[in-house]
Order: structure tokens, then C-alpha cells, then sequence
């Protein structure tokens, strides 16, 4: 994955797991720049294979995962969410 790691975890109404990443991207691209953090999320049966997906190139990644009652996977940031059907 690189400079980074899962920052959370859940299941889907399926069971499946889903886990939030951040890559960071501190001065990789332009020296001297604002923080940048790449979310991503990994989801997929237990022991693979995992689909992955990009959720944004921000300085407020992703921090938290959560099921929520209907079965959706809920990701948040400091500034943004993503839902997961």
C-alpha cells in the first residue's frame, strides 16, 4: 500500500469486510505543499479477493468506518462522507 495504513474497519450487511486506508502524500508530489492524505477502502469476503476504491486526495482523510441500521457502510473524514450501498 505504501506510506499508509487501514485507519478502520466494518462489515456490510453481507458480512463482508470493508476497511479504510490512508496513503499519505505529504510532499510527494510538490515539496512544501499542504498536507495531502489518499482515503481507501478495500471490501470483500474474508480472505479475499478484495475490490478497492478511491474515495479522495484531501488534508482530512478518512478516520472512521461504521454499519449503519439499513446496512449501508458509513466513511468519515473531519469534512466528508461516503456511503457505501
Amino acid at each position: 500500500m505504501g506510506e499508509g495504513g487501514i485507519v478502520a474497519a466494518t462489515v456490510d450487511d453481507s458480512g463482508a469486510l470493508v476497511l479504510v486506508g490512508v496513503r499519505d502524500q505529504v510532499g510527494k508530489y510538490s515539496p512544501g505543499a499542504r498536507e495531502t492524505y489518499c482515503g481507501v477502502v478495500w471490501a470483500g469476503a474474508e480472505g479475499g479477493p478484495f475490490d478497492r476504491g478511491e474515495l479522495d486526495c484531501t488534508e482530512f482523510p478518512p478516520t472512521a468506518a461504521a454499519t449503519l441500521a439499513d446496512g449501508r457502510v458509513l466513511i468519515a473524514g473531519n469534512r466528508d462522507l461516503w456511503v457505501r450501498d
